[in-house]
């Protein structure tokens, strides 16, 4: 399996902390606004295990969007997770 290799998506994601972390990950990335200290991107990706990978190391400071089956993935993913301290 390549981490690098996926579909292309558009994605949008609250994020919680410094901005620029993302700004760094996604150099195409557009801020559409802010909503209380959460700033809110989109950005085009490609669906891969290193995205989700990326996604989840952020943990309590980025909230996915869009589109859904990302959403789900992670959704999965970390109850998967979950499940391991059960």
């Amino acid at each position: 399996m390549d981490a690098f290799i996926g579909k292309k998506i558009s994605i949008e994601i609250e994020y919680l902390y410094d901005p620029t972390i993302v700004m760094d990950q996604f150099p195409n990335e557009k801020i559409v606004g802010k909503n209380g200290d959460w700033t809110h991107f989109k950005f085009e990706s490609q669906h891969t295990p290193g995205l989700k990978c990326w996604l989840l190391s952020q943990g309590e400071a980025v909230k996915i969007l869009s589109p859904q089956s990302l959403v789900d993935d992670i959704r999965k993913k970390m109850k998967e997770i979950l499940g391991y301290y059960q």
